[in-house]
């Protein structure tokens, strides 16, 4: 394993990796939630009325992906402010794993 010290990182570089956590987390979870309401479970309400059928299988996904865009924003954010003030004091340590460039492996 190796590391980085960097003394910063860009905003955008940590909002694409809060939205890529957000987005695999929370979508997945919402799509089974439509699934589950479209059987009859109450699993997703909406203006305090539960949502059944194929309008829980549209709207699972649908409020999914709007959760995980609301939680990128607010987390994104404060994770951005949380560095920004760690950056005042000392560099930021990241611990990567290299690409394998070993012959016949798959390069992006």
């Amino acid at each position: 394993m190796n590391s980085l010290l960097v003394r910063r990182l860009r905003t955008g570089t940590l909002f694409r990796l809060v939205a890529l956590g957000a987005f695999c987390a929370v979508v997945p979870v919402f799509i089974l939630f439509g699934v589950l309401g479209s059987m009859g479970l109450a699993t997703l309400t909406w203006n305090g009325q539960s949502v059944v059928g194929v309008r829980a299988l549209v709207g699972g996904p649908l409020v999914g992906l709007l959760f995980a865009l609301v939680l990128t924003a607010v987390a994104g954010t404060a994770v951005a402010f949380g560095l920004w003030i760690h950056a005042w004091f000392a560099p930021l340590r990241l611990d990567y794993e290299p690409l394998d460039t070993r012959a016949g492996s798959a390069q992006p």
